[in-house]
């Protein structure tokens, strides 16, 4: 038998070898494990993902299919469904389970558009529409039986060649604001004499906040004034104020909500926002609120008298070069002896989207999108012209079709933004 003699140090290179296979079959069946495990919980969440999607669309017309929605899913499988109200606008949130693993999503929800979404929607009072100056309107339009005409202001005729770009059809009967976003507006003060102490926030003491939709509201309260300048408001946040609230071009505002009697939004503001009043909304020169801004003014008393100092003052303003890209909305009732404007969009000014009045409207800058009035009013040259509209131009054929606005009593809905 011959026997071969080892150094010592061979011994431990072997031993050496040996661990290090071993950490690497080791690593290798660790990668292997959570691979499998990344790869189950990857298809797990996808799923979650999926039925929050596929519930939303579901929801978004059919709210009555919530109760059924788990009864058609597998044991491992559950939806939860939350539907609330974010100004004028809807919310749904979802919340799928499918095992050990959740997934939230939140949708803000308004109007879908319809392929014939009309230019111009007109209350028939028994008096014509009449264009003068460089009016422009086109697209579809549903107005008074007397039709359209082409008029005369201080000697100004019409300029067009066409009176209505579109189709003319007779109006039927006038599209009411969804009933439970009416319900819920005039509920807002209510609501939030129920937050909690610890929801409030005292902008003294900050000058940025940020709130998620999935967290509590948190609000800003003030009996008097409040006036918003170097400041940064985002997210799930109510500034409220029993007076008024005037924004400075300095504030960044997102998708929060103002509500007051009188809103003053100053000279170059931008943002994006929900203006709730119940008196005068005035929008200053140049400013830029995008999408899906909302201008609402819902008056406590009505201007129910042409002389009335309320009439003057109850109505929105938009001043010159404004760019609004939205909705416009003012929700009253206003009698035929009142001549003044609730809806007063000036020169060089443009919204893209939706205005909707139940009062007397003066338009004299442009509208991309559609128009939903009792009446126009133009002031020219000390006379009120009735059912006038003067140097405008409304054209629905310039309307994004992605975009989502009003809900109407018989309107589809459409997400028309993802909550965070």
């Amino acid at each position: 038998m011959i026997f071969i003699k080892l150094k010592a140090g061979a011994l431990q290179f072997t031993m050496f070898i040996i661990v290090m296979i071993a950490l690497l079959l080791a690593s290798f069946i660790l990668i292997v494990h959570f691979h499998k495990r990344f790869k189950d919980d990857t298809t797990l969440l996808i799923k979650a993902v999926n039925l929050s999607n596929n519930s939303i669309t579901q929801l978004l017309n059919n709210p009555e299919l919530i109760p059924n929605l788990n009864s058609e899913l597998d044991t491992e499988s559950l939806v939860e469904i939350d539907l609330g109200y974010w100004g004028i606008f809807e919310t749904i949130k979802v919340t799928t389970t499918v095992k050990k693993k959740t997934h939230h999503k939140m949708a803000l929800v308004g109007s879908k558009q319809l392929e014939a979404h009309p230019a111009l929607f007109l209350k028939d009072y028994n008096k014509p529409l009449v264009l003068v100056g460089n009016t422009t309107i086109e697209g579809n339009v549903l107005l008074p039986k007397k039709g359209v005409r082409a008029g005369n202001i201080s000697g100004v005729s019409y300029y067009g060649e066409q009176l209505i770009q579109g189709n003319i059809n007779t109006i039927s009967n006038f599209p009411e604001v969804s009933e439970h976003i009416l319900n819920h507006l005039e509920d807002i003060k209510t609501k939030l004499s129920e937050v909690g102490s610890n929801q409030y926030l005292n902008l003294a003491q900050t000058d940025t906040a940020r709130n998620s939709f999935y967290e509590p509201i948190n609000v800003v309260y003030e009996r008097g004034n409040i006036n918003l300048s170097d400041i940064t408001l985002t997210g799930h946040i109510i500034v409220y104020s029993e007076s008024k609230i005037a924004v400075d071009a300095s504030a960044d505002l997102k998708d929060i909500i103002l509500v007051a009697p009188t809103i003053e939004i100053g000279n170059r503001v931008k943002g994006r926002f929900q203006a709730l009043a119940s008196k005068t909304i005035m929008v200053g020169n140049g400013c830029e609120l995008s999408y899906p801004s909302t201008l609402v003014l819902q008056p406590k008393n009505n201007p129910n008298t042409q002389n009335s100092n309320d009439a003057e003052d109850i109505m929105i303003n938009i001043s010159e070069s404004s760019n609004i890209i939205g909705s416009v909305i003012f929700l009253g009732v206003t009698e035929k002896s009142n001549f003044k404007p609730q809806i007063f969009i000036d020169q060089n000014s443009l919204v893209t989207g939706e205005v909707y009045c139940t009062g007397n409207m003066d338009l004299r800058g442009s509208i991309y999108g559609s128009v939903y009035t009792h009446n126009f009013i133009a002031a020219q040259s000390g006379s009120i012209y009735q059912n006038h509209v003067f140097n405008a131009i409304i054209n629905v054929n310039k309307l994004p079709i992605e975009f989502s606005g009003i809900t109407f009593n018989s309107s589809n809905k459409k997400v028309l933004q993802w909550l965070y």
